[in-house]
């Protein structure tokens, strides 16, 4: 036995994929649109009446549409740091204020509106206006000055429509002078407090900084920089510079400690050396030049000491040089002399103790010049004066420490005046701006807030997209009720629709399809001999039909070439497929090219090849399986040249015992040699058994679909019953195919080009031969019933 038949991509054209499952195959929508579309069109309409009649019943609505600039007042060039008032707002701010309750129930409250037709009745005025109204941009920007905006009303009443959006319009107008002033009068008087809290500020920073002056000692204030509040007594003179000065007093002395160490040591560095006393005087009075330079430089210091060294001392040695060279009596010894005891007397009313040697009182009187030792005299000068200069170091090194704490002490002073200076500074010029913000205020007063202008009077037309949302919603209700009718339909109705269904569920390739054809009546008898009219192939060559079968005659001789198949069994799933009407257009198809060709009535039960091909039913297939006749006796000769038939003889009692016999195998056998293919017409698959012991004996099965007529599960069970009996098939034919919808095998081609195919014009391609006898209309529809 033959295993189930393989096919592969690209073998025929419109083949079936093997791995796919159609038990329930997927809706192919567009095709069911195409199916139903003079439903839908009517459903279309209805809806469209239905929703014109709820229009009607709804009533019209009116819009009414204005046009309004809203752009702020004039605003004069003021910094924009200074502007206060024009902080304008949003142009969203400004939609979403033209669609408040505040604005709805002020035109309610102008412009009366609960005395329209429109509102009455109604308990809230103000939410029925803001049901009814829209606002949006349509020029403008978010930051920029000039926005046009976009008002629409929408109501039952025209006339209501344009009364309510003018008075939105002049309600939103009152809104925004009266916003503008009443914010001028607040931001005005904000500056006007602020200014007046910034003056009291600036006070209450005087006092504490007054305050805090004349906590300061008198003796720093003149050095904090407040000369009002200083007295004449005085003087601007800071901690750091007295003990600037103070330092320099000591360095200073410092310095003139060391000059008289460094002339004592010498001077006692002579003594000691034995140096003589002419020696000792010059270097004395060397010293004491170099002291009276000194003594230039500092004669602002009258101190005793040293008016003792720079005049006495120099006196005394004048003195003794005059007295040693010009005499006691020289005039300028005795002007000396007298210089002397001025000073000695100057010394002794100043309660100065003179060093030893001087005499004040022998020197009135004793004419020679008195014995001084002016080198004790010098040294002990110089002993007193550095006694003295280190008392004033001591002192001086007091006074730097004193200082020094009194520097601190103004280092703080000085900070805190700092402070409160600057803050003081700062005040005064937050003052200043504010009392310039308030000018600026006073003159954005006028100047501030938007002011509002109509572009375009309030229109009002009827809504044409009320309209179109009836109409629409009423044609879309009725086609989704139709179209879902459709589809309930179609998943309710399990019978093959189109070409792609058979290639699906059988899993085979699709040979070819059979349009559908109206078959012309019989004018002649079932012994004229005169093939039947639904031999199309026959009757009409140039027709639709007949090219379809020539389709299905190019397609077999690939797939039976390529299997080596001969002997072809042709069922259906059902009767009334129209199996035997393609078995015979099919053989004449092929006897007509060429092929010698057999066609066999197998079915023992109702046979119709002989109707077919008005061939007499004698013996045939049964009498040749009993044994009562012999096959080549059997073979009838037809009209169609190369083209024979074997009818079904005596109808047997027995029909599947006869058919289950050896001999059908050995008549098939013997057949294979003689002609080039062999048709055994046999009963349906699912009415009999029959076709399942008959094609053991063949080398396949072609099975005829009628589209609209075998349901799903039908040919599902005609696939299982040929799996599971492993009887191969060649492939399968789909009849019945509209003629307008066979797009998938090029009908509307076909038409175009061969022509109209109605039973008139088929009729008149027949010409039968003058001799042969008529039949009547009875007897062909009789006949036609049965094929």
């Amino acid at each position: 036995m033959k295993k189930e038949l393989e096919f592969h991509p690209g073998m025929l054209p419109a083949h079936a994929n093997p791995n796919d499952e159609a038990e329930r195959l997927p809706l192919n929508y567009l095709e069911l649109i195409f199916r139903y579309k003079w439903r839908l069109i009517a459903g279309a309409l209805v809806g469209l009446l239905i929703g014109h009649l709820l229009y009607l019943k709804a009533g019209p609505e009116f819009e009414a549409v204005a046009e309004i600039l809203v752009q702020p007042k004039y605003t004069p060039p003021i910094k924009d740091e200074e502007k206060m008032l024009n902080r304008g707002a949003m142009p969203s701010e400004h939609i979403k204020l033209i669609l408040s309750p505040l604005i709805a129930s002020e035109a309610v409250r102008q412009g009366h509106l609960e005395e329209l037709k429109t509102f009455r009745g109604e308990p809230d005025t103000t939410e029925v206006v803001l049901d009814g109204l829209k606002a949006k941009r349509i020029a403008g920007q978010d930051r920029g000055h000039s926005n046009v905006f976009d008002i629409r009303y929408t109501s039952k009443q025209a006339d209501d429509a344009k009364k309510v959006l003018e008075s939105v319009i002049t309600a939103y107008g009152v809104y925004l002078k009266k916003s503008s002033d009443e914010q001028a009068q607040v931001v005005q008087q904000l500056a006007a407090d602020a200014t007046q809290a910034m003056v009291e500020r600036l006070r209450l920073k005087d006092e504490q900084y007054n305050q805090f002056i004349q906590s300061v000692p008198e003796e720093f204030r003149s050095a904090l920089g407040s000369p009002s509040q200083a007295t004449s007594m005085q003087t601007n003179v800071a901690p750091q510079d007295v003990i600037e000065k103070l330092a320099n007093e000591r360095s200073l002395n410092l310095i003139k400690i060391a000059d008289l160490e460094s002339r004592k040591k010498a001077v006692e560095g002579a003594i000691a050396a034995g140096e003589s006393p002419d020696a000792l005087e010059h270097q004395i009075r060397r010293f004491l030049n170099t002291t009276d330079g000194h003594a230039a430089q500092n004669q602002s210091k009258s101190t005793e000491i040293g008016i003792y060294q720079s005049q006495l001392i120099p006196l005394l040695l004048k003195e003794k040089e005059l007295a040693r060279d010009y005499g006691r009596h020289w005039p300028d010894l005795v002007a000396v002399r007298e210089n002397i005891k001025s000073i000695i007397r100057t010394y002794r009313n100043l309660g100065v103790q003179l060093p030893d040697g001087i005499s004040t009182d022998t020197m009135k009187d004793v004419p020679e010049p008195a014995k001084v030792d002016l080198v004790a005299l010098y040294l002990a000068e110089v002993k007193q004066q550095i006694a003295e200069l280190t008392i004033k170091e001591e002192q001086l090194n007091q006074l730097i420490s004193q200082e020094q704490i009194k520097k601190r002490a103004f280092a703080e002073y000085q900070s805190r005046e700092r402070d409160l200076h600057a803050e003081r500074t700062s005040l005064q010029e937050l003052w200043t701006k504010q009392l310039e913000r308030e000018q600026s205020v006073a003159i954005e007063k006028d100047s501030n807030g938007y002011r509002m202008t109509s572009l375009s009077p309030v229109k009002h037309a009827l809504v044409i997209k009320r309209m179109m949302k009836f109409y629409v919603a009423g044609a879309a209700v009725c086609l989704f009720i139709v179209g879902l009718t459709c589809v309930l339909r179609e998943l309710s109705d399990m019978t093959i629709k189109t070409v792609r269904d058979v290639r699906d569920i059988m899993h085979q390739p699709v040979l070819g399809s059979v349009c559908e054809f109206a078959i012309p009546t019989d004018r002649y008898s079932s012994t004229s001999g005169v093939p039947h009219p639904a031999l199309r192939y026959l009757h009409a060559p140039s027709s639709v039909e007949a090219e379809t079968y020539r389709t299905i005659r190019a397609s077999f001789l690939v797939t039976t070439e390529n299997l080596n198949a001969k002997v072809i069994m042709i069922t259906s799933p059902e009767p009334g497929d129209g199996k035997t009407t393609l078995a015979s257009n099919l053989a004449v198809a092929l006897a007509q090219s060429g092929k010698r060709v057999l066609l066999i009535d197998g079915d023992l039960r109702r046979p119709t090849v002989h109707r077919m091909l008005r061939i007499p039913q004698e013996e045939g297939l049964s009498d040749v399986l009993k044994g009562t006749a012999r096959f080549h006796e059997v073979v009838r000769p037809t009209v169609v040249e190369r083209l024979s038939v074997v009818t079904t003889g005596t109808p047997p009692s027995n029909p599947a015992e006869i058919l289950s016999s050896a001999e059908l195998g050995e008549v098939l056998n013997d057949c294979r040699g003689e002609f080039d293919f062999v048709f055994l017409d046999a009963p349906p698959l699912l009415a009999v058994s029959d076709p399942c012991v008959m094609a053991r004996h063949t080398d396949g099965v072609l099975l005829v679909v009628r589209l609209n007529k075998n349901p799903r599960t039908a040919l599902i069970r005609v696939r299982q019953l040929l799996q599971d009996q492993e009887i191969p098939m060649i492939g399968t034919v789909v009849n019945g195919v509209p003629l307008k919808g066979g797009h998938e095998f090029g009908y509307t081609y076909y038409g175009e080009y061969a022509g109209p195919t109605t039973a008139t014009s088929i009729a008149a391609a027949a010409v039968p031969p003058s001799h042969l006898p008529v039949s009547s209309p009875a007897t062909a529809a009789s006949e036609l019933s049965q094929v």
